[in-house]
């Protein structure tokens, strides 16, 4: 009988210490590294500031010193000041990918030994395509956009209490949660 697993798995038992849960901000603390959203209600006015938190029932802003409670029954949608870098990424991936390999069918005839020539072409695709992704994010990044972090139903006026997605985001506690709500 071989004892190597066994003293193996005796060492981590005996490695291995208790987790403690982190403690908590004390009440009072200032918010930090909240991110600014658009709150578009019902009558068309659009409210900038700071999302405090977001519930089924209403979102919370801090807006200069103050915080504003807003029902989600008023609200149209929620948007977050800024987008995602991944699609300038994607596109300039794209692009310099087809370049790339467009660039080494051109390699046809190689100077010197003709076995370095596939792994050049290869090189020269990845590369093409690593700069160009980069050069995607670039421009990406110039232009200023939102991500929509909520939208109300399009049924009646106020949201669905269906089933479908549940998003629940409290930056205050640096908590999300994203569920499938199983409705009536």
């Amino acid at each position: 009988m071989k004892l190597t697993p066994i003293l193996t798995a005796l060492a981590l038992f005996w490695l291995s210490m208790p987790a403690d849960a982190q403690t908590p901000e004390p009440a009072g603390a200032t918010m930090t590294g909240l991110f600014p959203v658009y709150v578009l209600d019902r009558t068309g006015e659009e409210t900038k500031g700071r999302l405090v938190s977001l519930t089924g029932s209403a979102v919370v802003l801090e807006m200069d010193s103050t915080t504003r409670t807003i029902n989600l029954t008023d609200v149209v949608r929620i948007d977050r000041q800024g987008d995602s870098l991944k699609n300038g990424a994607i596109i300039g991936a794209v692009i310099g990918g087809v370049a790339g390999i467009i660039t080494a069918g051109g390699l046809a005839d190689c100077p010197g030994a003709s076995s370095h020539c596939p792994g050049t072409r290869v090189a020269g695709a990845l590369i093409a395509t690593g700069v160009w992704s980069v050069i995607g994010v670039g421009i990406d990044a110039l232009i200023p956009g939102r991500t929509l972090l909520w939208k109300a139903s399009s049924q009646g006026s106020r949201p669905s209490s269906g089933s479908g997605l549940t998003l629940t985001v409290s930056p205050q506690n640096r908590a999300a949660f994203v569920g499938w709500k199983i409705g009536r």
